[in-house]
């Protein structure tokens, strides 16, 4: 400690987490502790620094920051391409230079911004970060890769991490409120995704799934007479039955057609279904011979 006081050693760590100004500002203020043994976590995605940025709240020190006896320049910021295909990922690079006159080390901080998301995600997401050590003078290309992932968001409808096509921003900084600079870059649309199907998905998700629907046929073979007694004309292709039956059953989950064809001799609801709904989905999300997903991703 006498070390770094005395400018024998240059400090080059980092805050983990954001100083606030107040503790009223903190985002777990009003759910923490809680009522009883009952504690709400309200703040979400935004969480940490995510939550002090989204409100624009000043704070004391923010995440990422720290101190040092040098200066640090970034220049020549770039991406390996300013289109990409989420699945292939994307490298930044930036020029860091050593503008002072100790040795020191600066940490590189990555954030990603959705800046067409169509859910509520964070001003700025940290990841990827790199640190690098120069002597006064000295400059070095800093690398940082980015996967699918850190422009990913979880949807739980699907049941899977989901990367919008569109435009998103990479700052690169110094900390969360210290940004150097910014590299806007596009995310090309990915290949259809099917939602992970459930005994409370409706039946118009099933038929949109490509193993859902062959599911589906095989289910209206055993539905047949229920469905040639009311519908009159049982088949087993969905395009084919009337235009009730589809008013009738679309929004309707799975577990109550499967209910609605129990009086007659059909499967009951839970026989058979969590078998259905495992072959089902293992069929549309298992990766193909290229690495990716199945033939509807």
């Amino acid at each position: 400690m006498a070390d770094v006081l005395f400018g024998v050693v240059n400090p080059s760590g980092r805050l983990a987490e954001t100083f606030p100004v107040r503790l009223e500002d903190t985002p777990a203020y009003l759910d923490f502790p809680g009522d009883g043994d009952i504690v709400r976590y309200g703040e979400g995605v935004f969480v940490g620094y995510r939550w002090y940025d989204a409100r624009d709240l000043p704070v004391a020190f923010p995440f990422g920051h720290g101190l040092s006896y040098t200066t640090f320049d970034y220049r020549n910021a770039h991406a390996s391409q300013t289109s990409f295909a989420a699945s292939d990922g994307i490298t930044v690079a930036v020029d860091v230079l050593n503008t002072g006159s100790r040795s020191g080390s600066e940490v590189v901080q990555l954030y990603v911004h959705d800046v067409t998301a169509t859910v509520r995600r964070p001003d700025r997401e940290l990841k990827g970060f790199a640190k690098v050590s120069l002597e006064p003078g000295e400059a070095r290309t800093v690398h940082i890769e980015l996967d699918r992932r850190a422009f990913a968001y979880w949807d739980p409808k699907r049941g899977d991490w989901l990367v919008e096509p569109g435009d998103f921003d990479l700052m690169l900084g110094s900390s969360s409120r210290d940004i150097r600079a910014v590299i806007a870059v596009t995310a090309l649309p990915e290949r259809p995704h099917s939602p992970m199907l459930t005994d409370m998905s409706p039946l118009e998700d099933w038929l949109r799934d490509e193993q859902g629907r062959v599911a589906v046929s095989q289910l209206l073979r055993s539905l047949a007479p229920v469905l040639g007694a009311t519908f009159g004309n049982p088949t087993e292709d969905p395009d084919e039955l009337d235009p009730h039956f589809h008013s009738y059953f679309q929004t309707m989950p799975i577990r109550g057609v499967l209910e609605f064809a129990a009086p007659a001799g059909g499967p009951e609801p839970e026989s058979g279904l969590r078998e259905l709904m495992t072959a089902v989905n293992r069929a549309s999300h298992q990766p193909d011979e290229d690495g990716d997903q199945g033939s509807n991703h």
